[in-house]
């Protein structure tokens, strides 16, 4: 919404650094069982680090080259906005967290979000009311990615509540409410 001149080239976008514990590898396989239903479905995957070369070899194993794109680390927090806003969803599917920052990121650019149940997620979302809750399984996933991006009620639903969801953490709101 905020850069609202941007294509929206991707059906997801998901941005942390690239370790185990985001739950990526997971992500990759979802994308896998999405694509029977969804041929054309596209992630973006924001970030580097150290599963990166296990990334792209499970893309290729499973021929997902024409659905799965890297951009690498994003230079200004600008370049990340518009680089959310390129993307329909955004998917969060870490094991742990504290946060996560870049779920109320893409909430306040206006992005529905698909999360699993960690670190704030809990006080943030609730589910079918202004995002969705996933577990890591691979399948469900998928089920939950597909139907959304085919809901256009739900993601225009999703979008709304999340940006009034993130002016609550915008800093001079977050020091008024303290």
């Amino acid at each position: 919404k905020i850069y609202p001149e941007v294509e929206k080239k991707y059906d997801l976008v998901f941005a942390a650094r690239l370790e185990k514990n985001k739950g990526i590898i997971n992500l990759i396989e979802a994308i896998r069982v999405a694509k029977k239903q969804k041929p054309d479905i596209k992630l973006l995957i924001i970030g580097k680090g150290p599963e990166e070369a296990n990334l792209k070899s499970q893309i290729i194993s499973c021929k997902l080259q024409e659905n799965v794109f890297f951009s690498g680390w994003l230079e200004t927090s600008y370049d990340v906005a518009k680089a959310y806003n390129t993307a329909r969803v955004f998917i969060n599917t870490s094991f742990n967290e504290g946060g996560p920052r870049v779920v109320l990121e893409a909430m306040t650019c206006g992005l529905p979000v698909i999360t699993t149940r960690v670190g704030i997620m809990n006080d943030l979302i609730r589910d079918g009311e202004n995002g969705l809750f996933i577990s890591w399984q691979p399948e469900e996933m998928a089920e939950k990615i597909t139907n959304l991006l085919a809901n256009q009620f739900l993601l225009e639903k999703f979008s709304s509540a999340g940006m009034i969801i993130a002016q609550n953490f915008e800093k001079k709101s977050a020091i008024r409410n303290y």
